[in-house]
């Protein structure tokens, strides 16, 4: 086989890539709002019913977003969006530092999940404008594994300057934005046009149309493993300290989420390579609905590590190979839009999978919400298998304007 085929995925990629990856990473090691806004305002005497508001305000900003700012990245360009989205994000963050008035607090949230929403289906589109179909999934790889290493960090690193200062924290998440900018600006800057694979396949969808199909597929397949990973958000940690365990053992278990994906995405990646997108999405919904279902059969720590160990594996094969199949799908004039719709679909989950999962837990239907994760996991599965088309064809090559 040539020498030129058998490159390392790595050094297949543009270089834009790294630098986004690279922002990512930067961006997330200072994802400090999310997790620490329940308790800043509990250090402000705020009630918990208006605490629990506050988070929603930041989930409601960010599926507004989603559906507008893919759009928007189509029409005005990837890196405006991007761009002007961070230099906000750092702005409102250094507010919320000096800010303690709750309303204020809620409209601050609101524009900061609006700014994320936008940003997120604005990057993915840019790499699906600076890659080729055969380096999809390795660059979408790169950028979550980027993420979850900042995010893991992030977490040790908040922890322990939330314990000394509150303002300390939101500047140093402000300061992470600008520092994702600046790299962004400079590794993103000018326009140039380069070959992005020496061999690759046609593209699924030619140039000035969408499998519009297909892609609704994608992105219905991506909302159902997201329903059932969002059980972790609730229904899992309720079931683990109704077993007698504590909220330390759910710190572990929780963080075992993030070191998995770390330790396992440069296999994962490998495997998505061999097998191909759509087998790879298909066997991502398996694991992640058989891993939460096997939640009956645990009662310890390690157990529960297993566990997630396991649906942390389907993981990162959902998130990485749905948006490099909608890219796949999707042409550059309706790329953002339809990343917008995945991330719509990611935020939709997020509201319907806690919201389902603890209400079965309060009612004792507990047994069959773990049971459905199953059948919705290959459902889903069954879905991307039947509904997603692959592409055939010999040796090609592309040029891409990366502008």
């Amino acid at each position: 086989m040539n020498d030129i085929v058998t490159k390392s995925a790595v050094e297949q990629l543009p270089k834009q890539v790294y630098y986004i990856a690279f922002a990512t990473f930067a961006n997330a090691l200072g994802t400090f709002l999310v997790p620490f806004l329940p308790l800043y305002l509990e250090h402000l005497e705020t009630a918990s019913a208006n605490i629990g508001a506050a988070v929603s305000c930041y989930g409601a900003g960010c599926l507004i977003a989603c559906l507008a700012g893919g759009g928007l990245s189509d029409r005005v360009g990837r890196k405006p969006v991007i761009f002007l989205n961070l230099a906000l994000s750092a702005a409102f963050t250094c507010l919320i530092a000096f800010i303690h008035n709750y309303l204020a607090v809620l409209v601050l949230v609101f524009f900061i999940g609006v700014c994320a929403g936008m940003s997120r289906p604005a990057t993915n589109a840019l790499i699906g404008d600076i890659i080729s179909e055969n380096t999809a999934t390795k660059a979408y790889g790169i950028l979550y594994w980027a993420g979850n290493l900042g995010f893991v960090a992030s977490s040790v690193i908040g922890g322990a300057v939330a314990m000394r200062s509150f303002t300390a924290l939101f500047m140093i998440d402000a300061g992470t934005c600008l520092c994702a900018l600046a790299v962004l600006v400079f590794g993103l800057s000018g326009r140039s046009k380069q070959h992005t694979s020496v061999v690759k396949r046609p593209k699924v969808c030619p140039k000035g149309s969408a499998n519009v199909p297909t892609l609704a597929t994608i992105i219905s397949v991506a909302l159902l493993c997201w329903v059932i990973q969002t059980q972790a958000w609730a229904a899992l940690p309720l079931t683990i300290v109704s077993r007698g365990m504590s909220s330390l053992d759910w710190g572990f278990i929780s963080a075992a989420n993030g070191l998995t994906i770390i330790v396992a995405q440069p296999i994962v990646n490998r495997i998505i390579e061999a097998s191909g997108a759509r087998n790879s999405l298909a066997a991502g919904c398996v694991i992640i609905g058989i891993g939460f279902s096997t939640t009956p059969l645990w009662c310890d720590l390690l157990g529960f590590l297993v566990q997630t160990a396991t649906w942390s594996i389907g993981e990162a094969f959902v998130a990485t190979t749905s948006p490099a199949l909608i890219a796949m799908h999707s042409d550059a004039a309706s790329r953002g839009r339809w990343m917008g719709y995945s991330a719509a679909a990611f935020s939709l989950a997020s509201i319907v999978g806690p919201g389902v999962g603890g209400w079965c837990i309060e009612n004792d239907v507990d047994e069959a919400l773990w049971l459905t994760c199953a059948i919705l996991g290959c459902l889903a599965a069954l879905l991307a298998m039947r509904g997603i088309r692959v592409s055939t064809g010999g040796p090609n090559t592309e040029v891409r304007d990366v502008g």
